[in-house]
């Protein structure tokens, strides 16, 4: 797939996980470009706190994957009891920095901040 192709889709298909063969490899470049195109994104008052990490290891993207998976177990879990935002949610007016793991092979993260 060449790039014009690959921006064509980033910047005007909005449901794509449906298409995608995470069983192939992704060439850098395209990692690139689509890091590239995410730094376009609107952010809440311009903050543009953008950490990015590409993780190419199946083990330690699997690994992310776990951790994201208790996260949001856990999270599930307190709002399924009622409980008002976690300590440490940005929401709940915390000044707590947190983390958010990025998904299984979406490798991008950013990171919450206070």
């Amino acid at each position: 797939m060449d790039l014009a192709t690959v921006d064509h889709l980033l910047t005007t298909t909005r449901v794509v996980r449906r298409r995608l063969d995470l069983s192939r490899p992704v060439e850098p470049e395209v990692l690139e470009r689509c890091i590239e195109i995410a730094l376009e994104a609107p952010t809440g008052s311009n903050a543009q706190g953008w950490h990015f990490v590409v993780v190419t290891d199946a083990e330690k993207r699997a690994a992310l994957a776990d951790l994201y998976r208790r996260g949001f177990n856990l999270l599930a879990d307190a709002y399924a009891f009622g409980l008002p935002y976690p300590e440490g949610d940005l929401r709940g007016g915390s000044s707590r920095a947190c983390t958010s793991p990025p998904p299984t092979y979406g490798t991008i993260s950013n990171r919450c901040r206070s």
